[in-house]
């Protein structure tokens, strides 16, 4: 809710640069929302693939 309300208000202090978008755009707010969250499970996905591949013994072990 926090980063909704802030991403309604840049785009209105940003006004002049968005050619043909309102500030209050569900679309371009849902996408922005979809990018972002695709973008952020990508990248704890890998992460936690490898994470998961390791035996926990093991690493308890090299501590």
């Amino acid at each position: 809710m926090v980063g909704l309300a802030l991403s309604v208000g840049m785009a209105m202090t940003m006004r002049k640069l968005l050619i043909g978008v309102q500030a209050w755009d569900a679309e371009t707010l849902i996408c922005v929302a979809l990018v972002l969250g695709v973008s952020a499970m990508l990248a704890s996905y890998f992460p936690a693939r490898r994470a998961a591949s390791v035996n926990p013994t093991e690493a308890l072990r090299a501590e």
